[in-house]
This record gives structure tokens, sequence and C-alpha cells, in this order.
């Protein structure tokens, strides 16, 4: 069940957020023409003021009528501390390994803002789904810090992240730059074992400390010699709490790790 959340930006203190739609939140392909991706990025066009935007929600809203569908909320900087500090006590109730690691908000050398995707969490403030749409209402070019890159959002444009990576660019109901319906996705580029470290050190803050776990971690699945999927699955749990997901996992060539 693919999740998708919709933002709505006006300025730096006026962002708005839609509540999270479970299912089908993808660009349509031919093996999965259900996905309503595209539908979302037609209504998405031409937003002049936020009831144009609580329009939108109310017609996505038709395909799951959720009881809060039709809502939006405002995501502003206290909304976003909130849901850190719910976080940081989540990380010391319920995962203690988590605490002093990149996950841990304590140890970031600033505060996640709207703009820093990679500082999105899933369940909170700004909520970062599987697929995420987000309209720039304002008149100034919106610069999001997305995973491995930025987006740079047009005025009356709107950016699409892919679990928090550069998905595609539309403007007027149309896509302008990225991937769409029908297109081939290309195929993933394959990291080897020093690659996919180099890879981690760059895209993530770690300690040295961490970083060693990090390559000891990689020489013993390494020694393992297991297949793919269960070579994924170790890695996924081993690497657990730096912040990585399931898709850089898979860019990793497993035969020669």
């Amino acid at each position: 069940m693919t999740r998708g959340t919709l933002f709505y930006y006006q300025s730096d203190s006026k962002v708005w957020e839609s509540t999270e739609f479970n299912g089908d939140m993808y660009h349509g392909t031919p093996e999965n023409p259900e996905g309503i991706g595209d539908e979302v990025i037609k209504l998405m066009t031409k937003l002049n003021k936020l009831d144009d935007f609580k329009e939108v929600l109310k017609a996505i809203n038709e395909h799951y009528e959720y009881k809060e569908g039709n809502e939006c909320w405002s995501i502003t900087d206290s909304a976003i501390k909130k849901s850190f500090e719910k976080k940081i006590k989540w990380i010391d109730k319920e995962r203690p390994a988590l605490k002093g690691t990149n996950d841990d908000p304590r140890t970031w050398k600033t505060y996640p803002t709207f703009k820093d995707v990679n500082t999105w969490q899933y369940w909170g403030v700004p909520n970062l789904s599987d697929y995420s749409y987000v309209y720039n209402a304002s008149k100034h070019t919106l610069v999001l810090t997305t995973k491995g890159s930025t987006m740079e959002i047009p005025s009356g444009a709107l950016g699409v992240l892919n679990y928090g990576h550069n998905d595609c660019l539309c403007k007027d109901g149309k896509i302008i730059n990225g991937m769409g319906n029908y297109e081939v996705t290309p195929e993933l580029t394959t990291m080897n074992k020093k690659e996919f470290y180099n890879y981690i050190i760059k895209n993530f803050t770690l300690d040295a400390t961490t970083k060693n776990l990090v390559l000891n971690i990689l020489d013993y699945v390494e020694l393992q010699a297991l297949n793919e999927t269960d070579t994924q699955e170790m890695l996924s749990q081993l690497l657990d709490g730096i912040g990585l997901d399931d898709e850089e996992i898979k860019k990793v060539n497993f035969g020669s790790l």
C-alpha cells in the first residue's frame, strides 16, 4: 500500500499538510495502472488560495472517504518542534538504541525545518510519506534539500518526492522534469561495498565510532555469502537507525558486496 501526503506551501511560516492517504498514491504504470499519482498532479495545478487546496483534498478523498481526509493542518516551527519532542520521548522509551545516532534529533547541529526533507519523519510533522506532493503557492522558488540532492520548485509548480528522493517536477498539471506516467524507470545504479560505504559517509552524519561500526557490518555481511534477498534483509536490520531506506539498500551490488 503506497501512502501519500499533500503539502501547500505559502511561505516558511505558512505550510499546510493533508492527512496521509494510504493506497495507490504513486504514478500509474503499465504494470500498475491503478496508481492515482497522475490524477493528483492534474488536480494540483493553478492553486490560488488555500480553499483551492482543500477542494483538491475533497476530490482525492473520494477514493478513501477518510473522516479527516478533507482537512489540512498548519505546519509551524512550533508544530515541528512538538513532533520531534514526541520522537525523542519515543526513542527514550521504545528505542534506546537510537540514542546518540543520526536518528536522534538531539545530535543534529540545526533544528529541522520544512525545507530539509532529510529531517521529515514517518508518522510525524512534516510527514515523509512514500510519495509527497508539494505545491509552491508562494511568489518565490522553493528549494528543498532532498535525499542526495535538492529540488527547486518554481512558483506555481508542484514537486513530487518518492521516499524523500526527487521524483518529478510538474507545471499546469503536466510533468516537466522527471519521471511520469508510463515512462520506463531506469535501472538502479549499483554500488559495491566501498562505494556503498562512501555513499553512507557522504549522505549521513556519523561520528568516527559509527563509521567504523558501519564498515565492520559491511565486512561481516560480505563474509556471510548470502543470497540477494537475505543480504538485503540483513543490511536493513544491521544498519537500522542510520536512516537508509529500502531503495538505497537495493542499490548495493550483492554479487560483489
